[in-house]
């Protein structure tokens, strides 16, 4: 099964994408780079295995503030 919607948006990538962005909005936080994530590059569409366990946990516990995901990777330096 696929999540997302048409090619460019779809997959665990995607879903990270908005797991993220609601552990934001439960955070007060209703915008962020996150929001950008039609920039994402081909390769910041695969998920590692760690990524995979945080987004899991994040999906799990979206409440806990975690600031380590605060910058997608597309946008850091």
């Amino acid at each position: 099964m696929a999540f997302g919607h048409g090619e460019a948006a779809a997959g665990l990538w995607f879903v990270r994408v908005n797991v993220v962005r609601d552990h934001h909005s439960m955070n007060d936080r209703e915008t962020s780079d996150w929001d950008t994530w039609r920039q994402a590059t081909a390769a910041h569409r695969v998920l590692s295995e760690a990524e995979c366990v945080q987004a899991d946990g994040l999906a799990a516990h979206p409440e806990a503030l975690i600031e380590a995901i605060l910058k997608p990777p597309w946008r850091q330096a």
